[in-house]
């Protein structure tokens, strides 16, 4: 084959193309499909009651049930994967039944089914959160929030008896303005 057989074959495909086209226009049928007739546009309740947002589950119950660490599902939460293998309900992140489902079978893991996952509800006034600083106060420290990657401070345990490490993931209670480190958010081991 040489140079001139791609640029013949192409061209034929571009010629056949604009054949199609050109006999589509004198049968007076539009070509133009960017704008979609008026009867096919969809008002935003419309589409959001078509697509209901996904359920996503809460970590300790995640890691519960998988019987794994929580620094497993940091780390599967890239930005490319949220939508598709986790995602936040108002500020709390948790991650998707597929998510769980893959996970179990790549890694031959037979979840505990004495676990039953629970389902993040929205307004239950938790944030998950990731430690970006630490503070001369040793109960408070910099935190990022994993739902929209704002910045604020959280009240924890005292980090020299209860190390909480840079970039690792926990939970906090939304109390007023602050945000607050609670134990029942944060029963597994990161």
């Amino acid at each position: 084959m040489g140079r001139g057989h791609f640029r013949n074959t192409l061209s034929a495909l571009f010629t056949k193309k604009t054949d199609a086209e050109a006999a589509n226009k004198e049968g007076g049928i539009s070509t133009d499909t960017t704008i979609p007739p008026a009867d096919e546009k969809k008002d935003g309740a419309a589409e959001k009651a078509q697509n209901p947002p996904r359920e996503v589950f809460d970590d300790v119950t995640v890691c519960n049930y998988l019987r794994i660490r929580r620094r497993v599902l940091d780390a599967a939460r890239t930005p490319s994967a949220r939508g598709k293998d986790w995602d936040c309900v108002d500020d709390q992140a948790g991650m998707t039944k597929a998510w769980i489902d893959a996970y179990a079978l790549q890694h031959h893991i037979v979840p505990n089914f004495a676990v039953q996952l629970k389902s993040i509800v929205p307004g239950n006034k938790v944030a998950s959160v990731r430690l970006i600083a630490t503070h001369q106060n040793l109960e408070m420290c910099g935190v990022e929030k994993l739902s929209d990657g704002s910045r604020a401070y959280a009240h924890v345990r005292n980090l020299m008896q209860y190390p909480i490490h840079f970039r690792e993931g926990f939970d906090c209670l939304i109390v007023g303005s602050r945000l607050e480190w609670t134990q029942h958010l944060n029963q597994v081991k990161y």
